[in-house]
């Protein structure tokens, strides 16, 4: 590490990730959760997915400057340092995930989303239904697409044009607050909708709007799950008679057009996890 002797003066500080506690409880206990997982968790939490060990090899090279690294010089004073390669993942690697976030959010804020407002949308399904999308990793790709199907349908029942498109960052989280499999989705979505030349018309919100999506959300996820033969009929009609759906749609957080630091906010959480950028974003 090279530091200026000049008072005050920055210097870089290598991360040291072979000295924190998740590193090493890595380092000396995941080849052993990785022999006994067929037979203690498979029949719980799904296959073991080869994705996993290639996850922990990059992750165990991440910030070693014995896998490589750039060559850093200042141009003003001269100065030289190396910086060690990083594995730039997501979920398993809490420093490239928390660069991820903070590198996309700006990226959210500042090229994708429209100065307009915003409001939080988070789409969850009833626990019956959470097991399959568990064993199904490839569903929840379309869980979140069919969340932004809602969201069209509902807004094309307040403007009549169907050129209109509502624009929506989405993104799959996989456990609730007690670190439990709890597949839904967070969304950013624009209060309105963007006309094909990207003018913006604003939407007013209403309750039996959310309502009319909750309905609208159940419909398209009962086809979904029912398409892929893992739902009957039988079981649709009975869960259609249910009194609480567990189809619940929050939209209480709304971010004004002028609030940078919220949406700032917001757009960083939802890259916290892998997000889908769907089409009237794009629009700025």
């Amino acid at each position: 590490m090279l530091q200026k002797k000049e008072p005050g003066s920055r210097f870089y500080r290598p991360r040291d990730p072979e000295s924190s506690p998740f590193y090493k409880l890595v380092e000396k206990h995941f080849d052993d959760f990785e022999r006994v997982y067929p037979d203690r968790y498979g029949m719980r939490f799904g296959f073991w997915r080869p994705i996993i060990r290639k996850a922990i090899d990059k992750f165990m090279k991440c910030g070693d400057l014995k896998n490589g690294f750039a060559r850093v010089r200042c141009p003003e004073c001269g100065e030289e340092f190396f910086v060690a390669f990083s594995c730039k993942q997501r979920g398993c690697c809490p420093s490239c995930d928390q660069k991820r976030a903070l590198v996309l959010g700006y990226r959210l804020l500042n090229d994708v989303l429209a100065e307009v407002p915003h409001r939080q949308w988070v789409f969850t399904i009833p626990k019956r239904l959470r097991v399959y999308f568990r064993f199904t990793r490839s569903l929840l790709g379309d869980l979140c697409r069919a969340a932004y199907e809602t969201v069209c349908e509902v807004m094309q029942l307040e403007i009549d044009d169907e050129g209109c498109l509502p624009a929506m960052v989405g993104a799959i989280q996989t456990f609730g607050d007690l670190v439990h499999w709890h597949p839904h989705i967070h969304a950013i979505v624009a209060e309105g909708v963007f006309t094909t030349n990207g003018h913006f018309v604003s939407v007013p919100f209403l309750h039996l709007q959310l309502q009319r999506a909750e309905e609208i959300r159940r419909g398209k996820v009962f086809d979904l799950l029912f398409d892929k033969g893992l739902l009957s009929l039988d079981t649709i009609e009975s869960m259609m008679g249910w009194k609480h759906s567990g189809f619940n749609i929050d939209t209480s957080v709304r971010i004004d057009a002028d609030d940078h630091d919220g949406m700032l906010r917001q757009a960083q959480h939802k890259c916290s996890v892998w997000s889908n950028i769907f089409p009237a974003a794009r629009f700025r």
